[in-house]
C-alpha cells in the first residue's frame, strides 16, 4: 500500500468516527484543495453503503438503543444465526467508525445469558486497528468492578476477527436517565460518584479510558451505573511509557466536547480523564457543555478548549443552543425563550435546584 493509498485511509478512518451530519464537513475540511483525496474519500464511503456508515450509537455500546430502528437489521447480515464461541449472535445493536455490536445468547448450557459481542467491521481489519481492537480486549479482562460492564469471553471467528462478550446491559446514558427521573443535585452527583469510582478502578489498573462522556456511561434498569467503550483506552505501562500514554495516531479518535486540551496535541494521562469528568459533572448540573462548537471543526475545537475560560454554568446555560435540552418537555418554548426566563428557573425545570441547606 503506498502512501496516498494510506492517506485516504486515513481520512475515511477519521470521517467514520463522526456521525453523518459532520462527516461531509470534515471530509471537505480534511481534504482541503485535494480534489482528487477528497473524489477517492467519497467514492470509498459510498461503496460501504449507507447501512455500513451510518453511526447511531457508541461504538461498543453493550445495550438495545431505545430509539433503535426494527429496521437496523432488514439488510441481511450474514452474522446473524451463526456462532461465536458459544455464544449465537441473535441481532445487531451499535455501529461505529471500525466496531459492530451484536446481541448474542449463550448456546448449550443448563442456564441462559445475554450478553453483548463486539468484533472489527468488515473491510476495517487492518493491523493498527486489530492492535487497538485487542488492547481493548485486554485492557477489559483485567477489570473488575461493579461500575463496569463486565468481560465474560473472547475468541477468533471463523472469518479471522478476533472478538469479545461482554455482560448486555439495557439502560440509557447517564444524563438522558437523570432527566427522565427528574433527579435533583443530590441525586445526580450521587449517582456520578458512582462513575469516578469506576474511573478510579481504572486508573489503579493503569488504564486510562481517553474518551469519558454520558454516551459511554450508561443506568441500567436498576439504576446502576456501567462505564462503557474502552475502545480507544491507553495503558499507563507497557504502552506509551510510564504515566503517560501517547494518542499520536489515535488523534482523533476522542470526543472533542470532552477532550482535555492536552488530547488534541495527543499525549494524555489520568488527568485527562479528570478533565473528562469534570465537563460530564457540568453538564449533569447544568444540561449544557461549557463549551459549544461544532464537533466536525477539529481546530477550531483545539483553539476553543486551549484558549477560552470555561463559561460559567449561568452564562452556559443561557445560550440558545442550551435551551431545549436544558428545559422539560412539558414546558412551553416560547417561555424558555422568555428573558424572564432566568438559568435558575431552568434549574427548577430539571429539578436541579441547589439546596438550601
Amino acid at each position: 500500500m503506498d502512501d496516498r493509498e494510506k492517506l485516504v485511509l486515513k481520512v475515511l478512518r477519521e470521517a467514520l468516527d463522526l456521525a453523518p451530519p459532520e462527516r461531509d464537513r470534515f471530509v471537505s475540511r480534511r481534504c482541503g484543495d485535494d480534489a482528487a483525496l477528497h473524489a477517492r474519500v467519497e467514492d470509498m464511503l459510498r461503496g460501504l453503503g449507507e447501512d455500513e456508515v451510518e453511526c447511531p450509537e457508541p461504538e461498543s455500546a453493550s445495550w438495545l438503543p431505545d430509539d433503535r430502528s426494527p429496521s437496523d437489521n432488514e439488510v441481511e447480515d450474514p452474522l446473524i444465526g451463526s456462532r461465536l464461541g458459544v455464544f449465537r449472535v441473535i441481532e445487531r445493536i451499535g455501529r461505529g467508525g471500525m466496531g459492530i455490536v451484536y446481541r448474542g445468547e449463550r448456546e448449550g448450557a443448563d442456564f441462559s445469558q445475554e450478553v453483548a459481542l463486539k468484533l472489527i467491521r468488515r473491510g476495517f481489519d487492518f493491523d493498527d486497528v486489530q492492535t487497538r481492537f485487542l488492547r481493548e480486549r485486554r485492557i477489559l479482562a483485567r477489570l473488575s468492578h461493579p461500575n463496569l460492564a463486565r468481560f465474560i469471553d473472547g475468541g477468533v471467528g471463523a472469518d479471522g476477527r478476533p472478538w469479545f462478550a461482554l455482560e448486555f446491559v439495557r439502560g440509557a446514558p447517564i444524563s438522558r436517565w437523570c432527566d427522565a427521573q427528574r433527579f435533583g443535585i443530590r441525586e445526580r452527583v450521587r449517582l456520578f460518584l458512582d462513575v469516578c469510582a469506576a474511573v478510579q478502578h481504572a486508573h489503579t489498573q493503569l488504564v486510562v479510558h481517553r474518551d469519558l462522556k454520558p454516551g459511554n456511561i450508561l443506568v441500567d434498569d436498576s439504576g446502576a451505573v456501567r462505564l462503557l467503550d474502552f475502545g480507544v483506552a491507553g495503558l499507563l505501562s507497557g504502552e506509551g511509557g510510564e504515566g503517560r500514554h501517547s494518542t499520536i495516531g489515535l488523534r482523533h479518535a476522542m470526543t472533542p466536547e470532552y477532550a482535555a486540551p492536552e488530547q488534541f496535541g495527543g499525549d494524555v494521562g489520568v488527568a485527562a480523564d479528570v478533565y473528562a469528568l469534570g465537563v460530564i459533572l457540568y453538564e449533569l448540573v447544568s444540561g449544557v457543555l461549557p463549551y459549544e462548537f461544532e464537533r466536525g471543526d477539529l481546530v477550531r475545537a483545539e483553539r476553543i478548549v486551549r484558549e477560552t475560560p470555561p463559561q460559567s454554568l449561568t452564562a452556559a446555560m443561557s445560550r440558545e443552543s442550551g435551551l431545549a435540552s436544558s428545559t422539560s418537555s412539558s414546558m412551553d418554548r416560547s417561555t424558555a425563550r422568555s428573558p424572564a426566563f432566568s438559568a435558575i428557573d431552568r434549574l427548577h425545570a430539571r429539578s436541579t435546584s441547589l439546596p438550601i441547606a
